[in-house]
């Protein structure tokens, strides 16, 4: 365990001392994190994780934040944050080994994979214009379709392009017999945690999966989806046409998310979703596989 104090000599604005572990994202799971929070909104949601011990915020936001909270001043939150992960982590860091390619593998002449800190398994197969970035995992037998990104930096609506200097630590762990169809987007977390697509997992054309979404096998994402940062969804659901789930969401095992539906809130297992509302399936019987 540190204490913010010991981060001194990174000239942050420590404006209250707290322990914590690690560096962390506001939706993640990592206990005795610190956050970098940007807006009142995430304030509100930071005061329902225990999980948390700290917080790097901007000026005007100092008095909204609980009292149990250590916290750092910038004018630049998830830029520090980065700054601090990096120098806490950089031993840890292990993605600059050769990409490596198994000789059963087939790539597309025009598919762009980094030279470093990829791995691509037996007889999966990459289409054209694919991009895939360092820190990719890609199991057996796996497909990923044409125009498809993997593992790109995360920088919503392009409002700070600084984060795209920044070493990264995540993963992006594609697991056996997975196929992603063309124009798909995973994001790979910033700090040192995954984004896992699971076994005989099925993600459709132009879905975007945000940076640390955990998707268990034999789960069907279909298109025009949009999947938040840190995500989990069970085994074995289905997910419909033009869907979004709300970030740090929780999907039980075998939910059916009807098409359009805008999911908010932890759904638990076995439900069928429309809209925004959870109905246990028994009652579709029948009507609904």
């Amino acid at each position: 365990m540190m204490i913010l104090s010991e981060l001194e000599d990174f000239s942050y604005c420590i404006h209250r001392n707290g322990e914590f572990n690690r560096i962390g994202s506001l939706y993640s799971n990592t206990h005795n994190r610190i956050v970098p929070i940007t807006n009142i909104d995430e304030l509100e949601l930071l005061k329902t994780k225990k999980e948390i011990t700290g917080v790097i915020i901007t000026p005007e936001l100092i008095d909204h934040v609980p009292l149990n909270f250590g916290i750092i001043v910038t004018k630049t939150p998830l830029i520090v944050s980065l700054e601090i992960h990096n120098s806490l982590e950089q031993n840890e860091y292990d993605s600059q080994f050769p990409t490596i390619i198994h000789k059963t593998a087939k790539i597309h002449p025009t598919a762009d994979i980094d030279p470093h800190g990829v791995i691509i398994e037996y007889k999966s197969k990459i289409d054209a214009y694919v991009r895939i970035h360092k820190g990719v995992i890609i199991g057996k037998n796996v497909r990923i379709g044409s125009n498809t990104t993997i593992g790109s930096i995360p920088n919503p609506d392009n409002e700070n392009p600084d984060t795209l200097s920044y070493l990264v630590h995540g993963k992006v762990i594609i697991e056996d017999k997975a196929r992603i169809h063309a124009n798909v987007t995973i994001e790979r977390p910033y700090y040192s945690e995954e984004t896992r697509i699971g076994q005989e997992c099925h993600i459709d054309s132009q879905t975007k999966i945000c940076q640390g979404t955990i998707i268990s096998k034999s789960t069907l994402i279909a298109a025009i989806v949009t999947i938040g940062s840190y995500v989990m969804i069970g085994e074995g659901c289905w997910v419909g046409p033009r869907c979004s789930i709300k970030p740090g969401v929780k999907i039980g095992k075998s939910c059916h998310i009807t098409l359009g539906s805008r999911v908010e809130k932890t759904i638990s297992p076995e439900m069928i979703v429309k809209d925004n509302w959870a109905i246990k399936r028994e009652r579709f019987k029948g009507f609904i596989p």
